[in-house]
């Protein structure tokens, strides 16, 4: 079964992955706090908002 990745929220991935491989490929680039979604920890894919779309979204 296919979930949404919780760390970008765009890419799919099997449930027995930590992360899709889009994000496993660039998991080698330092991950800042700032950069992720006070609220679920998903990337933030635009700076100027601290939760992602889909929070802001609830």
């Amino acid at each position: 079964m296919y979930i949404k990745c919780p760390y970008c929220g765009i890419n799919y991935m099997n449930e027995n992955q930590e992360m899709c491989d889009v994000c496993t490929r660039d998991k080698k680039a330092v991950f800042i706090d700032d950069e992720l979604c006070e609220i679920c920890g998903a990337m933030l894919q635009y700076n100027e908002y601290k939760i992602c779309g889909e929070c802001m979204s609830k």
